[in-house]
């Protein structure tokens, strides 16, 4: 399913999703009310996410790669390093009371390394985010059944994607990282995006309700992404 691109500004790479049962929606509910701890936005592109977090009483550092997306993040009022999260890591011994990886870790050739420096900067009690495309998604096997594996500008298969995952290699790289599952939840694909003519429907709300509903009772086949709450194994 390609998404174009419809955020606040044309130059979004990836827009923020509006949807309350959307990956963004997730990580902003899950995440709860900072209260002036400290949260690391890894990958926060144009900062629409770190913005809402901050609203929400986090003290937010955000990490982008990209010096335009890190530009406009920065004109939001966020404080942004421009690095890569390995960068940043490295240079800096802060820690955090939350982390987050939204949309982020597909990107990268060693996810489980990651995960693995980022749980050693928790503070007692922290907690990791992260959101992943779910690969099984019935959009990617439908192309796969008419012999189309194509690759798209964003999306499940973004062409920046270097990893793919499932619920259970989701769950895995978690295993394999050190991390337990606080909770794991699915998110319905952003039909608003997809089809933009749908988010001005009455009938929309209660359409996305039930494709949010089947997607986590049918999550190999319609959860469009997963999205974890995290913690140190034995915490």
């Amino acid at each position: 399913m390609v998404i174009p691109n419809t955020s606040q500004g044309d130059d979004s790479r990836y827009p923020f999703k509006l949807s309350p049962f959307s990956s963004h929606s997730r990580l902003l509910e899950i995440a709860g009310a900072g209260s002036g701890q400290r949260l690391l936005d890894v990958g926060c592109a144009q900062g629409d996410l770190t913005w809402r977090l901050q609203n929400k009483g986090w003290q937010t550092i955000g990490i982008e790669p990209d010096p335009n997306d890190a530009k406009i993040a920065v004109s939001r009022g966020l404080s942004v390093q421009i690095c890569s999260a390995e960068e940043y890591f490295a240079m800096n011994p802060d820690t955090f009371d939350v982390i987050v990886f939204g949309d982020v870790l597909e990107h990268l050739p060693d996810p489980k390394a990651l995960l693995r420096t980022a749980s050693s900067r928790l503070r007692s009690g922290g907690r990791i985010l992260v959101s992943l495309p779910n690969v099984a998604h019935l959009s990617v096997r439908l192309s796969l059944l008419f012999g189309s594996f194509q690759y798209q500008s964003r999306g499940i298969l973004d062409e920046t994607h270097l990893r793919f995952f499932t619920r259970s290699s989701t769950k895995e790289l978690f295993r394999a990282s050190g991390l337990s599952i606080v909770r794991l939840r699915t998110t319905p694909a952003p039909l608003e995006l997809a089809f933009p003519w749908l988010a001005s429907q009455a009938f929309y709300p209660h359409l996305d309700r039930l494709h949010a509903r089947a997607a986590g009772v049918l999550s190999g086949p319609l959860a469009y992404q997963f999205v974890a709450e995290l913690c140190l194994s034995g915490d």
